[in-house]
């Protein structure tokens, strides 16, 4: 069951000249034209332990139209000729939204980061990014933001936003990570 609730929110913004990092030699990052159900196995795959949402309860014909717009890029991280990770941009105007960006479960804390998130926003610069921004929320991983900023984000704005979550992803999340102080409570 899916329950809307208040998501401490932050928004992060990339500029052109931040520090470059490379990719390991055997990775690979290109473009992505999947189909709806390779693109939702994969979403679900890396955005399962971080409660993403946003594609699975959108219909899928709105999904289809989102993935086979030309202002929409993907871009797929590979390790070794093993798919490891997807970066989604959005762009309007010279502005990329980075919608989605994850590794898959098995590549994380390989030291890939850095060099995927790097990587993915000079692809973007070349398609016309003029500024890369984002948004995160306090149940992404929790050394997200720490990511994001050491490729060369920079924090721009915070606030709450109410977003859609399941109820035993929340609980779930709770026990993981103890440490962490976030808004949810279940009533």
């Amino acid at each position: 069951m899916y329950k809307t609730i208040p998501v401490a929110t932050s928004y992060y913004e990339h500029q052109k000249g931040a520090p470059v990092f490379s990719l390991p030699q055997n990775a690979k990052l290109h473009l992505w034209k999947p189909d709806i159900e390779a693109y939702l196995h994969v979403y679900r795959s890396i955005g399962e332990p971080w409660g993403w949402t946003g594609r699975i309860l959108m219909p899928q014909e709105e999904l289809k139209a989102i993935l086979q717009d030309e202002n929409n890029f993907l871009f797929q991280l590979s390790l070794e000729g093993n798919f490891a990770g997807f970066a989604e941009f959005q762009q309007v105007a010279t502005d990329f939204e980075l919608v989605y960006f994850g590794l898959l479960p098995s590549f994380i804390g390989k030291g890939l980061g850095k060099g995927f998130l790097s990587t993915a926003c000079q692809m973007a610069y070349k398609a016309g990014a003029s500024r890369i921004w984002l948004h995160t929320c306090e149940f992404d991983h929790p050394n997200a933001a720490e990511n994001y900023q050491k490729a060369g984000f920079k924090k721009y704005h915070s606030e709450i936003c109410h977003e859609p979550y399941d109820e035993d992803f929340l609980e779930k999340f709770k026990r993981q990570f103890p440490r962490l102080n976030f808004t949810y409570e279940k009533q």
